[in-house]
C-alpha cells in the first residue's frame, strides 16, 4: 500500500468517525431538546393543578424560547389541534414575531423528530401520553 493510499484510507476513517460523532451529538441536541419541552410542560401542568396562572404570560420568557419550543409550548397549553395560522396568532399574541412559514417548517421539523403529530388539514398536536397519573398525583386508575 502506498503513503497515497494510507492517507486516503485514514481520510476515510476519518470521515465515518465524524459521521458517527455527528450523528450522535445530534440525537442527543435532540434529545435534550425533548426533554427540556417535556420539563417545562410538567412545569406547566403543576401551575395548572395548583391554580395558578400561566408562567408563560411572560412576553420575555417566550421571546427567549426557541421557535420550536414556542411552538410546542404553544400546542401544549390547547386543548385542541392547531394549524400554523392559530399557532402563529397566538405567538404572536405572547410578544412573538414569527411568521406562519416559520411555524410550519418548525411543525414539519417538530412531526419529523416525533414532538409533534399531524392528525389532517392544519390539525397539529401534542402526542398524548397517558399522564392523568402524573398530574393528578397517581390517583387515576
Amino acid at each position: 500500500m502506498t503513503l497515497l493510499d494510507q492517507l486516503r484510507t485514514a481520510l476515510d476513517e476519518t470521515d465515518e468517525a465524524l459521521r458517527v460523532a455527528r450523528a450522535e451529538r445530534d440525537r442527543i441536541l435532540a434529545e435534550i431538546e425533548t426533554l427540556e419541552s417535556e420539563r417545562r410542560g410538567l412545569d406547566l401542568a403543576i401551575a395548572r393543578r395548583n391554580g395558578s396562572s400561566e408562567q408563560t404570560d411572560d412576553s420575555g420568557h417566550w421571546r427567549r424560547l426557541n421557535r420550536t419550543d414556542a411552538v410546542v409550548a404553544v400546542l401544549n397549553e390547547s386543548d385542541e389541534s392547531l394549524g400554523p395560522a392559530e399557532i402563529t396568532e397566538r405567538l404572536i399574541r405572547h410578544g412573538r414575531d414569527d411568521k406562519r412559514d416559520s411555524v410550519a417548517a418548525a411543525l414539519a421539523y417538530l412531526k419529523r423528530t416525533g414532538r409533534v403529530s399531524h392528525i389532517g388539514t392544519a390539525a397539529w398536536t401534542l402526542p398524548r401520553l397517558e399522564m392523568s397519573s402524573v398530574v393528578d398525583g397517581g390517583d387515576s386508575p
